[in-house]
């Protein structure tokens, strides 16, 4: 990715940035808390919630908490109505988080050829009832007293060069919808996190240099991999998440640790030649995952939210080679250490860590969306909850009828891993627990041995 693109996705940033100021700040997760991510399939099956998760149990795994995917797809905000009590309240979630637009607009009333007054009357119908069913909703979820944060949509991609079937005109009723949930944020005084307009112009600026690309993915609708870890960046930064891993500051030449914070140091050896110390920091760096490592160029996720620094001052001059638990990461001039490296973009143990914490939590995410697979197909049938003791045979033939006019490849796989994951579900529900205790405790950070000396 060249200078200019890079200039025009961080441009896109700071032209983007949401307004401050206007409701209640994003609370932060904490020991304890119940998370219910509530939304359509960018939910279901997305994974920008997954990577908020990864994200504080590397920066606080001393505070455990919780993540209930609370997605369901297709869904939409009158359709959640039937499943508030049985789907969200009944997990006693302490925050509740609501991500719905991309079906309530009803992306077909902007296809080619649709026009009209006809067709106005159902698009505003559509908003209108976007804005009634989120209120109903919202009252709800006052009466209850658990924390909220509502999201504005993500993209839809109706910009993009490609050959996919568009709906021109599906971001713009978006950006409607964005500004139906900032008033309702305001009027029940819930949280609010706009990730619909900076991923927008962020969009519209990578695609200024190429017009193939996109956040989405080729069907317009669903963010892969780079568009959730956008959706997380700007969650996270609405939170005030923290920037700081751990920072180090040393003084060779006095022999001395000038500052050491969310560390402990124990020096071994100083001189102005060589350091060597004992490192152990209370949280890890945050790894990206490599499919969404070109948007560091565009986003300023290291700046922002992933800095493990070290800087030592006093050293004589020359190039020194930085071993950690005797491996090699690098060689830096003094200069540079005496300014200051963020260990987070190297491939330290601590990274390796994380690493082995992210696989963790992607396997977690993965087996629990099989559960949401169930609870989709459930869904579909019982719209209002599944009735005790419905077996499971009869949902499936039910849900089979319900399917056949779609006639969908889509639906078909979901009935075949009902009946393949439904036998298995209480196994299944065991191997997430399992996963996620050991997505915790592979995120209590190791002791690491660090050393600098001149070569």
């Amino acid at each position: 990715m060249n200078i200019i693109l890079r200039f025009l996705m961080f441009a896109a940033l700071l032209i983007a940035a949401p307004c401050e100021g206007d409701v209640a700040g994003l609370p932060f997760f904490k020991e304890g808390d119940r998370w219910c991510v509530v939304g359509d399939s960018i939910t279901h099956d997305g994974s920008y919630h997954s990577l908020i998760y990864l994200y504080w149990a590397t920066r606080h795994p001393d505070q455990r908490f919780t993540t209930i995917n609370c997605g369901i797809n297709g869904d939409y905000a009158l359709r959640t109505l039937n499943r508030w009590n049985w789907d969200v309240f009944e997990r006693n979630p302490t925050i509740v988080s609501v991500l719905l637009g991309m079906n309530d607009v009803f992306r077909g009333l902007y296809a080619p050829g649709s026009e009209g007054e006809a067709v106005e009357v159902k698009r505003k119908e559509a908003l209108d009832q976007y804005s009634k069913s989120l209120t109903t909703a919202f009252e709800q979820l006052k009466v209850k007293g658990a924390k909220v944060i509502l999201m504005s949509p993500s993209v839809y991609d109706d910009t993009a060069h490609f050959e996919s079937p568009n709906n021109p005109g599906v971001n713009k009723a978006l950006d409607i919808c964005s500004q139906i949930v900032l008033t309702l944020a305001k009027q029940f005084g819930f949280s609010f996190v706009d990730i619909h307009t900076p991923m927008t112009a962020l969009n519209l600026k990578i695609q200024e240099k190429d017009p193939q690309a996109t956040l989405v993915s080729r069907d317009r609708v669903h963010p892969g991999i780079p568009g959730h870890l956008v959706m997380a960046y700007y969650f996270l930064k609405a939170q005030g998440a923290p920037a700081e891993i751990a920072t180090i500051e040393l003084d060779a030449r006095q022999q001395k640790v000038l500052h050491a914070s969310n560390c402990h140091i124990d020096l071994r050896k100083t001189s102005t030649s060589e350091i060597a110390f004992d490192y152990h920091p209370q949280s890890l760096p945050f790894p990206v995952p490599e499919e969404a490592q070109f948007l560091l160029d565009g986003i300023p996720f290291i700046q922002d939210l992933n800095q493990e620094r070290l800087k030592i001052s006093g050293l004589d001059d020359g190039n020194y080679e930085l071993l950690i638990n005797g491996q090699s990461i690098r060689t830096y001039p003094s200069a540079e250490l005496d300014q200051g490296i963020n260990l987070a973009t190297e491939k330290t143990p601590a990274m390796e860590q994380a690493m082995k914490v992210a696989a963790f939590n992607k396997a977690r995410s993965e087996k629990d969306q099989k559960l949401r697979g169930l609870i989709f197909v459930g869904n579909c049938v019982y719209p209002t909850g599944v009735p005790p003791n419905t077996d499971p045979e009869e949902i499936a033939k039910k849900y089979e009828e319900i399917s056949r006019p779609w006639n969908s490849k889509y639906h078909q796989n979901q009935l075949e891993q009902y009946r393949l994951n439904k036998p298995r579900e209480e196994e299944i529900r065991l191997e997430v627990e399992h996963l996620t205790d050991d997505m915790w405790k592979a995120a209590i950070p190791g002791k690491f041995q660090i050393e600098i000396r001149k070569k």
